[in-house]
């Protein structure tokens, strides 16, 4: 059985990345392992948390799945990086809601560090997502043909989700392939995975995180997925920090995972 964990801190973002997870847990039968942060130790805290998780459990899982509750005193990237460690869960499952006021600030800076530093897939979930609804999905890609363990997991999210998977490459203005290269490139990348039900494009754009968000929007689609590497101090679109900016400012949930 595989293991989903889940950071709540019962905030509107983060109760609707645990209904999230819920459903998708009943997908994959998988069990869940819930992760409360406290950061002083009084027991009265860890006691509110436990009526909280209960409350919430009666109200949306009603014992459909397994789920576990830690509460756990410290700082919230170091504890969830702990359970991670500690637990192996194979995802993790977190809320995000934008960085417009100051708490979703500090919200997006926590997601994106997790995708940045956690050695498993992690699902950025935005307030009202709904899995039922996933039915189209993005792929941006530089067609690395080298990144076999992550396509991997794209094609089992489309099986789960019965979905279309839409390719998408975004040229830079220094591209200096013309279309039908890129088009070649294309058709390369899809054969060598073994993709099916998809459709392929590419843009040009001098904005790579601008030319994303309007391809989902036009795409009419509902998860994006992107690889990172967990690498500092590049400033390369595909290798972090461009994947991390869009999980901070979509309003569909993201999937995300490390190349290796």
């Amino acid at each position: 059985m595989s293991t989903i964990l889940v950071p709540l801190d019962f905030s509107p973002p983060s109760i609707d990345a645990y209904r999230f997870a819920l459903d998708l847990a009943l997908l994959k039968n998988s069990k869940i392992l819930v992760l409360h942060v406290i950061d002083l130790p009084i027991d009265q805290l860890k006691d509110e948390a436990i009526q909280k998780f209960q409350e919430l459990e009666i109200k949306y899982n009603n014992d459909r799945i397994e789920t576990s509750l830690f509460v756990e005193l410290g700082g919230i990237i170091a504890t969830i990086e702990e359970m991670i460690a500690e637990h192996k869960p194979d995802e993790v499952v977190m809320g995000t809601k934008g960085a417009s006021g100051l708490k979703e600030i500090v919200m997006g800076s926590n997601t994106q560090k997790i995708i940045r530093n956690s050695p498993v897939p992690v699902w950025t979930i935005p307030t009202h997502s709904d899995l039922t609804a996933i039915k189209n999905i993005v792929l941006p890609t530089d067609l690395d043909l080298n990144q076999a363990d992550f396509i991997h997991l794209v094609l089992g999210i489309q099986k789960l989700f019965s979905a279309t998977i839409h390719i998408l490459y975004i040229k830079n203005d220094s591209d200096t392939n013309d279309r039908r290269d890129t088009l070649d490139d294309l058709d390369e990348f899809r054969k060598n995975y073994g993709f099916g039900n998809i459709t392929t494009s590419f843009r040009v754009a001098a904005n790579q995180r601008k030319g994303i968000l309007e391809f989902v929007s036009e795409t009419n689609s509902q998860l994006v997925v992107m690889a990172t590497h967990a690498r500092k101090g590049l400033d390369h679109w595909f290798l972090g920090s461009l994947t991390e900016e869009i999980a901070n400012q979509i309003t569909y949930p993201m999937f995300t995972a490390h190349l290796k």
